[in-house]
């Protein structure tokens, strides 16, 4: 499994634990990992491509021991690992028939291939995308944005194996089809319309294609999407799109095959705010469709704090798969989690956090006070924690008032009782947008002034109690004199 800025992991089925397979290095830039490759032959040999943002160091890793070490090969090309478009892919490929022969898609200069196991690369010239080159501030291009082959059947019928490319950025043709390990290159016609973007591909043992469009590369701002597979026997395209007329929002990002049972694949969701994201299920190729959000169910005593997902199913959708060994077994990752189930063969399924041993958030600020809890944290993304115990997940986030973006959390020396936090919340524009200052407080019910976040705000101590903890914390004043701009420029 790859993460936006904590780095590859690998389940182990022996100990039911991820484990951090790049905990030892030390390039804060290889820990947005933009795409991931295991051997098809060799379940020891994994390749990773890690960059975290345009300009920061990029390099393709190779291990041939799982993971436990690698043969780290720096790139020119930049990556985007924690970058809009995240979720595309896999932009890195083995190709099967010469397994020392690998291809990345880049986001801004073309496709790209390597003849000795990732050691040196080389541009890809036959390939007709050269890319658009350096992208301009604050943002990115979504490039060449999946490498996929075809199923060994085609070699055993004495064709050559099929390999395609995509492009994600604005041009009149997205699909691209090799017939001789990417020497030659031909464009695929037909299909969805131009705007319609390829993000997700995987190809079954007969040789369909099936690929997730998207309106933009996400994973914010995608306002429609499709499901297309292609039979290349015709070259006839086929729109499979589960959800459409009213139902139609938002576009796909997960997609899996379960390799047990030719012609069940599943699809997920992406941006669909308003009917709630899902994954859509088909045992016919596409034909007929069953949203799993409504016949799903979360058990979240390994993480009760995902309680602060109001959606219930989650959302940014972009990892999805079957395990090929199991077709019951089925796993999606969100924007805030990993969640399995065992029961994707039953009218009702139950969805568990798989999380165990990932340490994938973003701490900005830590204190552990002389009195009370253990630590209190400040996260990006996740608000922050009261941390009564250091060996089991908390209870709940600070989400009321609900700014995410814990920035700074300190406690008063000689009154540790009282403490302070800051935070922000989203704005469309952070850099030049108005950025949040607040304060956070225990208790779930608003008060009067619940709705204006926009100070630094203390917590007194009385006799109510921080809830889930042994720990009194009191009542809420907001702090003359610090307002949001003030924060964001350090006065």
């Amino acid at each position: 499994m790859r993460t936006d800025v904590g780095g590859a992991y690998r389940w182990d089925a022996l100990t039911q634990r991820w484990i951090a397979l790049q905990d030892g290095q030390a390039q804060n830039s290889y820990m947005g990992v933009e795409s991931i490759a295991p051997d098809p032959v060799d379940p020891d040999i994994i390749y990773l491509a890690a960059g975290m943002y345009f300009g920061q160091p990029a390099a393709i890793m190779r291990s041939a021991d799982r993971g436990a070490s690698w043969q780290i090969t720096p790139v020119p090309f930049s990556m985007g690992g924690n970058e809009d478009g995240r979720g595309l892919g896999e932009r890195l490929a083995i190709n099967p028939d010469r397994r020392t022969h690998l291809f990345f898609g880049s986001r801004h200069d073309g496709l790209w291939d390597s003849e000795d196991s990732g050691r040196t690369w080389h541009k890809v010239e036959s390939f007709p995308w050269k890319g658009l080159g350096r992208p301009a501030a604050n943002h990115t291009h979504g490039g060449v944005s999946f490498v996929v082959f075809g199923p060994p059947s085609e070699t055993a019928l004495g064709r050559s194996r099929a390999m395609y490319a995509s492009v994600s950025d604005a041009a009149a043709q997205h699909l691209y089809r090799s017939n001789d390990a990417g020497r030659n290159w031909t464009a695929v016609t037909g299909g969805p319309a131009a705007p319609m973007l390829p993000v997700k591909a995987a190809v079954d043992q007969q040789g369909v294609l099936y690929i997730d469009y998207c309106s933009d590369i996400g994973p914010n701002g995608i306002a429609q999407g499709e499901v297309w597979k292609l039979d290349p026997r015709s070259d006839g395209w086929t729109n499979i799109t589960p959800a459409r007329g009213d139902e139609a929002e938002g576009g796909y990002m997960g997609l899996s095959l379960d390799r047990l049972h030719p012609g069940r694949l599943a699809v997920s969701t992406v941006d669909r705010w308003n009917h709630r994201d899902t994954v859509w299920l088909s045992s016919d190729g596409g034909a007929h469709w069953t949203s799993l959000r409504e016949r799903s169910s979360r058990n979240l005593a390994r993480a009760p704090w995902l309680l602060l997902d109001k959606g219930g199913f989650g959302g940014w959708i972009a990892g999805l798969a079957f395990d090929p060994f199991d077709g019951a077994t089925l796993a999606y990752t969100t924007g805030l989690t990993v969640f399995r189930t065992e029961h994707a063969d039953k009218a009702d399924m139950v969805w568990r956090p798989w999380v165990a041993g990932i340490e994938e958030a973003v701490p900005l600020s830590l204190v552990s006070p002389p009195e009370g809890p253990h630590l209190i944290s400040g996260i990006g993304d996740t608000h922050g924690f009261v941390h009564d115990r250091l060996d089991r997940a908390p209870e709940r986030a600070f989400a009321d008032p609900d700014l995410p973006q814990t920035n700074n959390v300190d406690y008063a020396g000689v009154a540790p009782r009282i403490m302070v936090r800051s935070a922000s919340g989203y704005t469309p524009n952070p850099e030049g947008g108005a950025r949040l200052v607040g304060g956070w407080r225990p208790q779930l019910a608003r008060d009067a002034g619940a709705a204006n976040h926009d100070r630094v705000r203390r917590a007194t101590p009385d006799r109510r109690r921080w809830p889930g903890t042994d720990h009194c914390f009191g009542g809420w004043e907001h702090l003359s004199g610090v307002w949001a701009s003030d924060a964001r420029h350090g006065r």
